[in-house]
């Protein structure tokens, strides 16, 4: 039996050489992902990372990312895995009409752990804070050992949650406040822990 995964190693995507403005990557599949020491900079639409199936997850590896001057988030939905030391650097999301983050955005079916990662100078739009939203139903997203600075939003995030003790501008959002760290794994589980 053959063993399928996509996996992107030591490139670059640099959406400055698309001459139309259309640039990023999408990857949509049932298989596992593994992304090491890339860069992705300067896109229109990021980098997006989608399972196919709810109960097919497929596992993620993402390993030193440079994510940077991106206009959308980089998406993860429907995936288990992990990120590591990567930077979220100065991404400024172009989608001004819906609450979206500057760097990362965790949707339906993920289980995500972020660490030693660095998230810097992003902006996002409406209540989904600067740099990071989790969004969609049966999510786990873990944020340990890593740094929040200079981000922000574009419009106030009135009555909008902070998640466990971190400020707006830092641009962490936890949207479903009773179910934040660990209640619910059905709902949300969205913890920032620190060092």
């Amino acid at each position: 039996m053959s063993h399928t995964y996509v996996e992107l190693r030591d490139s670059v995507i640099d959406g400055a050489l698309a001459p139309d403005g259309a640039s990023g990557a999408f990857f949509s599949t049932f298989d596992p992902v593994v992304i090491l020491r890339t860069d992705v900079l300067d896109t229109r639409d990021g980098l997006r990372i989608v399972g196919l199936a709810p109960d097919v997850t497929g596992e993620l590896e993402i390993d030193r990312l440079r994510y940077r001057n991106n206009a959308q988030p980089l998406l993860i939905v429907n995936k288990k895995g992990t990120l590591v030391r990567s930077d979220f650097l100065d991404n400024t999301t172009s989608d001004v009409g819906n609450p979206m983050p500057g760097a990362l955005r965790v949707g339906l079916g993920s289980d995500l752990r972020v660490s030693g990662s660095t998230f810097a100078g992003n902006r996002g739009s409406a209540s989904a804070g600067g740099a990071v939203l989790a969004s969609g139903s049966d999510i786990s997203l873990i944020i340990e050992n890593s740094t929040f600075t200079n981000n922000s939003i574009a419009a106030a995030a009135v009555g909008m949650p902070v998640a466990h003790g971190a400020d707006r501008s830092a641009g962490a959002v936890c949207p479903v406040p009773r179910w934040c760290c660990g209640m619910s794994r059905s709902w949300l589980t969205a913890c920032i822990r620190s060092a």
